[in-house]
């Protein structure tokens, strides 16, 4: 609705926050839904990890594929902490959920001269804050859950990527509906994929290959049949290593409660508009055979 309103409205709207406690509450109560929508435009926990709404007096749990069954079953405690939870023979497991929590605020008086670059960047920063925390849950996960293929190369080669779709098909003979949907790589691996492709691929031509990931994190090569996704941070997928993953089967993410905002009463004797968010969320593998590691040396 925010979306809708006149840059006019937005600040009149702004103004009246500093007039009334009910005000100040509605708006901040209204930030919820602005900050998790721009929480979902650039996650890449929840493109790795499906999510699943679940009710906050309802376990999370879910169906383990049976050749997992014996196996270790790894589950997140929201804080980038895997946790290896042996599985002895039963069917299910259950994702523990937990709280993640933020908090910032901006000055009464900015809000009264309708400041709205102000109260944006408090937006900005709690939805990155997000991103950011959900983005370390899942991708520690990743990196202790994933099978090591073996698989290495000295570079993010043509024969590292083959290599590794070979590795990765040997697990179809235990699950022949896994296939590989996306795989994970570093800027630097991203380079050496334009390097290898425009000398490589005849059918490409070299001004198409040359602006592979330049742009844009997402994109494919023709032949393939997945999406290579680059990740620029390095503390989530690093030069060394690249990750072949089925994110459709590979993990999920319960959500027991969706982000909420609510006023920080502290802050209002301070003269300042606080805003505290908060989402119980959890992060599990239900098929570790989706996803391979291949190793860069």
């Amino acid at each position: 609705m925010a979306e809708e309103l006149t840059k006019a409205e937005k600040i009149a709207l702004l103004k009246a926050v500093a007039e009334s406690a009910e005000n100040r509450k509605a708006y901040i109560e209204s930030r919820a839904e602005v900050i998790e929508k721009n929480i979902r435009k650039e996650n890449w926990a929840r493109e790795l990890f499906k999510e699943v709404e679940i009710p906050d007096n309802q376990e999370a749990s879910f169906d383990l594929p049976p050749a997992s069954r014996e196996d270790t079953a790894y589950v997140s405690n929201c804080d980038g902490e895997p946790i290896k939870t042996q599985v002895t023979g039963g069917t299910t497991f259950i994702i523990p959920c937990d709280w993640i929590e933020d908090e910032r605020d901006f000055k009464m008086d900015d809000a009264k001269n309708g400041r709205l670059d102000v109260a944006q960047q408090a937006d900005d920063e709690l939805a990155n804050s997000f991103v950011n925390k959900e983005n370390a849950a899942a991708f520690a996960l990743l990196k202790s859950a994933a099978q090591d293929s073996g698989v290495s190369a000295s570079g993010c080669t043509f024969s590292l990527i083959n290599d590794g779709i070979l590795a990765f098909n040997l697990n179809r003979k235990t699950y022949p509906d896994l296939r590989i949907r996306t795989v994970y790589i570093s800027e630097k691996s991203a380079r050496d994929i334009r390097n290898w492709a425009t000398s490589s691929l005849s059918e490409v031509t070299k001004k198409e290959v040359q602006n592979l990931g330049v742009d844009q994190d997402k994109f494919k090569i023709p032949g393939f049949g997945f999406i290579f996704h680059k990740i620029p941070d390095t503390d989530l997928i690093g030069d060394d290593e690249v990750y072949m993953v089925d994110n459709e089967k590979f993990g999920r993410m319960p959500i027991k409660q969706r982000l909420m905002t609510q006023e920080d009463p502290t802050a209002a004797a301070s003269w300042r508009i606080g805003i505290m968010a908060r989402e119980k969320v959890g992060f599990g593998v239900v098929n570790p055979y989706a996803a391979i590691k291949l190793t860069i040396t």
